[in-house]
């Protein structure tokens, strides 16, 4: 957005840019306990858990992660899918889930409090979003934050946060090869590189977002004004 007023003729001293989310995560009531978590969800204990965490909208594409699930369970049978039950695509895509034999490796949660949300994509060993289009995503951030992977679909607003093989992995929108790739290539990581990547996520949100950054920013501009 900022490139396309810029290349209209806008100012760049005209222009304020506010960094996105997410919400300071100090001090919360979080479940915490691993056991606890998989528990109350139903996870196995010896089940690497994928966290979908997007309403369930056409927009999010959420039927692709669906049909690249089905090839990830093939080679991972370790794997457990956690899917928000939210959204106008709830019936499609549990229809989805049952044609590609999938109930026994997904589990349903509602939607949650910011707390349980936390804990639960603290348990997970990757949070996967496959929007078509989208700004940035706060749920995506927190992730970061928290110390969790994140494989994204490569759109204007994940770019600028989740970069391949440094802060995360990303595929092509609307490719469930490309994502299963890049699920692969996550679950495969050492945990070196688990590390790594985690670290450089996390240095980067708290550099450069946090809506607290993003009302400083504001401010300065509207007294200016």
């Amino acid at each position: 957005t900022e490139n396309a007023l810029l290349a209209m003729g806008v100012a760049s001293e005209s222009i304020i840019r506010i960094p996105w989310g997410p919400q300071p995560l100090e001090g919360e009531d979080r479940i915490g306990v691993s056991g606890v978590v998989r528990e109350r969800w139903g996870i196995p204990r010896d089940k690497r858990v994928v966290l979908y965490p997007r309403a369930l909208e056409p927009h999010y594409d959420p039927l692709v992660f669906v049909e690249a699930l089905s090839t990830l369970t093939e080679n991972y049978p370790d794997v457990c899918a956690v899917v928000v039950e939210s959204g106008s695509s709830v019936a499609a895509v549990k229809e989805a889930v049952s044609q590609a034999g999938l109930e026994d490796t997904v589990r349903w949660v509602s939607t949650l409090a910011t707390s349980e949300f936390h804990a639960l994509v603290e348990e997970s060993t990757m949070v996967v979003v496959t929007p078509q289009t989208d700004g940035t995503s706060v749920s995506v951030m927190e992730a970061m934050v928290l110390g969790t992977p994140v494989v994204t679909s490569h759109t204007s607003g994940s770019a600028e946060w989740v970069m391949d093989g440094i802060t995360g992995w990303s595929f092509p929108v609307g490719s469930s090869e490309g994502l299963y790739s890049a699920m692969a290539r996550c679950l495969d990581a050492s945990n070196a590189e688990i590390s790594s990547i985690t670290d450089r996520a996390k240095r980067l949100v708290d550099f450069r977002a946090g809506w607290s950054r993003s009302a400083e920013i504001l401010s300065k501009a509207l007294k200016a004004l």
